[in-house]
């Protein structure tokens, strides 16, 4: 037995196995007895007809050519995981030579996960990570916080009053269109904060001055993400009823006020927890920010050539989360691409590029953690594989039916990168 390999280019490998008539004796009775199964002769029971006659009755050259390509995919597997090669996809196979009862001669093209000629990424790193800015706190991005909270534990009470800014109206509206009423534009008991709202922004002048009861006309413009795409931007007139003018009890700022929210003992405890939140976000941006930076300065410096069975891959993932994205704006993919006016086929046109520096940023990672001899520990591992069923269980009807040997591969990876950007962006 003979194996030869040959790197065609950074992703082709080219193996050739050569067996002869000794390599194959050893296979050629098991050989026959599998091509012997489903047989039929008078005389015989299937599955029971005698080696000489299956020989007469097959062909020997049949026979040497079946036992040979049964010795390739033993030989080949064993050979694959020898020297832990990385298939990509399918394998190309071809029988180049054969005489039979003398030598068989075969050659697999794999395609290969390929080693990057990575630029000196250490460098690289160090020069990204003095352009990181450092994360402060003001008290008015505090305050912002605070009011928003207050503001979503609001209660609405009617008042009897002419609008404001700031008000609430209960209006019922109508949108006509050349006289018209617009199957979209009809709504009734709407919640309307007065010069806040940004659609239709005509109502936040129109309400002011209006009472309960009270009734009005007017010119509006439609939004440019009207449903009907024809209509974006037209004017049209809204017909509006104030049902109520209704304020907004917001609750006091203080301690109790801090307590009701959790675990806190006062508003300074509050403060303090809505500061380095922030901080936190802040700083995650920040880091996120430098990886992508690094990894861009890393991908524009290599060279080689990346699969394309990788991109066209990594595209059908991109390609699937726009989808669940559009899913969960309410929108079928197909009206969405009649909204953008484009087909699939150009969409996926667009997102190639997407695809391939993900699959690049894959590949980068891949090969520093092999290089730095980067492991992850058991405890490590599971502390990760942890987070994610917790994030899992709040998204999956059954949580039994998470596949944990790819969770655990994912927490793996997860794990590996982020010990990779940490030994570059903090050394």
């Amino acid at each position: 037995m003979e194996i030869k390999q040959t790197k065609k280019s950074d992703s082709v490998l080219e193996i050739v196995f050569t067996f002869d008539s000794n390599d194959i004796k050893p296979v050629w009775e098991k050989t026959i007895n599998r091509l012997g199964q489903d047989m039929e002769l008078p005389g015989f029971r299937k599955g029971k007809i005698p080696q000489n006659i299956l020989e007469e009755k097959l062909g020997k050259d049949y026979i040497f050519e079946e036992a040979a390509k049964a010795l390739l995919q033993d030989e080949f597997s064993n050979y694959i995981l020898k020297n832990n090669i990385d298939i990509i996809d399918k394998p190309e196979v071809t029988l180049n030579k054969i005489i039979p009862e003398q030598y068989a001669e075969f050659v697999a093209k794999i395609t290969i996960i390929p080693e990057l000629d990575l630029p000196d990424y250490k460098q690289i790193a160090e020069d990204v990570a003095k352009s990181k800015k450092q994360v402060e706190v003001s008290e008015k991005e505090i305050t912002d916080t605070l009011d928003w909270i207050r503001d979503s534990r609001s209660k609405l009470e009617e008042v009897d009053k002419k609008i404001e800014v700031n008000d609430v109206a209960d209006i019922n509206f109508e949108i006509l269109y050349n006289n018209q009423p617009l199957d979209e534009g009809k709504e009734e008991n709407y919640k309307f904060v007065v010069g806040k709202e940004p659609v239709f922004q005509e109502l936040n002048k129109e309400l002011m001055g209006l009472g309960k009861g009270d009734e009005k006309e007017f010119e509006i413009t439609l939004p440019k993400d009207w449903p009907d795409e024809t209509l974006q931007n037209k004017k049209a007139i809204m017909k509006v009823k104030v049902n109520a003018v209704l304020k907004k009890n917001l609750p006091e700022l203080n301690d109790e006020f801090a307590k009701s929210l959790g675990d806190f003992e006062n508003l300074e405890a509050l403060n303090k927890s809505i500061k380095e939140g922030i901080h936190e976000e802040k700083e995650n941006k920040e880091k996120e920010k430098l990886r992508l930076l690094l990894l861009e300065q890393i991908r524009e410096k290599i060279k080689n050539e990346i699969p394309e069975v990788l991109i066209s891959k990594e595209l059908e993932y991109v390609l699937e989360e726009l989808k669940h994205k559009v899913e969960d704006i309410g929108l079928e993919f197909s009206q969405y691409l009649a909204q953008i006016k484009k087909t699939e086929e150009q969409i996926r046109e667009e997102l190639k590029d997407e695809a391939k520096k993900r699959v690049l940023n894959a590949l980068i990672l891949r090969e520093i953690i092999k290089r730095e001899n980067i492991k992850v520990s058991s405890e490590e591992l599971q502390k990760k594989v942890n987070e994610l069923l917790i994030n899992l269980s709040y998204q999956v009807d059954d949580p039994n039916k998470i596949d944990r040997e790819a969770l655990e591969g994912y927490a793996q990876e997860l794990c590996e990168n982020e010990k990779a950007f940490d030994l570059l962006l903090n050394q």
